[in-house]
């Protein structure tokens, strides 16, 4: 992951390519842009809006949308498509407002296939960027799906990955090491108790066995 500031300063001297390629696609500056990432928004906002560009943030910043930022994001996202300036076609679809351009200016191309360029402009920009979301991502997906199988594990089943690793334990000793892991938890999310890791044993039989104050594999 790069350090922030390092971020800054690659944006920093990307900034020149990035307008060129924008200006190039877009001859009439009208395509609204929504710029993501406060550093981002922070920074080439108000470079895009100087440079002409219909940037629809207004110094408003819209937050990445990981590392549980999505429903701000979304948020934001409503807040600027909202208080855009924009028309409807017969469709409802939105459209920008464009200003008067002289005549010799020939028109826009079309929605899709200025978001395509613009999409394939920004590609090299979003690498800087690429790693920290897929990281931030796998991350939470990893997250989910250890907590769905905590949730889908018994306790039975997480006593017997204790006792695989090493048989023959107390009950104190099993509880500890389940609650140590993370592999069970009660209904209340509370810690299991040493008493129901010996009940379970006891409901258990053709599973666990007794030997002396342990509780072995069968």
């Amino acid at each position: 992951m790069q350090h922030p500031e390092t971020d800054l300063c690659t944006l920093e001297r990307g900034y020149p390519l990035l307008r060129d390629d924008l200006a190039a696609m877009l001859p009439d500056h009208s395509v609204p842009i929504v710029l993501v990432k406060s550093n981002v928004c922070r920074l080439l906002g108000p470079k895009l809006k100087e440079d002409g560009f219909n940037v629809l943030n207004n110094d408003q910043v819209v937050f990445f949308p990981s590392t549980g930022r999505q429903k701000e994001f979304q948020r934001q996202f409503s807040v600027i498509l909202k208080s855009a300036k924009t028309l409807t076609d017969g469709s409802g679809a939105l459209t920008p407002r464009r200003k008067k351009r002289p005549a010799n200016v020939i028109d826009s191309p079309s929605w899709l296939s200025a978001i395509k360029k613009v999409r394939n402009a920004m590609l090299p920009y979003l690498k800087i960027f690429g790693k920290e979301f897929l990281t931030a991502m796998q991350k939470e997906l990893e997250a989910r799906n250890e907590m769905a199988d905590t949730r889908q594990r018994k306790l039975h089943e997480a006593m017997e990955e204790v006792l695989r690793e090493k048989n023959c334990r107390s009950a104190f000793e099993i509880a500890d090491e389940i609650n140590r892991r993370g592999l069970y938890t009660q209904r209340d999310g509370g810690p299991v108790p040493p008493s129901q890791i010996s009940a379970r044993a006891n409901n258990y039989p053709h599973k666990f066995v007794r030997a002396g104050d342990k509780i072995c594999l069968t």
